[in-house]
């Protein structure tokens, strides 16, 4: 359960991060692109595929 929640907060943590640091750089019409990337189902499951 423990390893379920750092999973969960570690990658709530990168997306953020991600989805910010792309905003600096490109600015909103990135920050769309990003949060598409980081909240489609199929991109999430191999980002979560990743950090596992």
């Amino acid at each position: 359960m423990k390893k379920i929640v750092i999973i969960i907060a570690s990658v709530l943590f990168l997306s953020s991060f991600f989805v910010l640091k792309t905003m600096y750089s490109y600015g909103k019409d990135a920050e769309r692109i990003a949060f598409q990337g980081v909240y489609h189902p199929k991109t999430s499951g191999n980002f979560l595929n990743f950090y596992i």
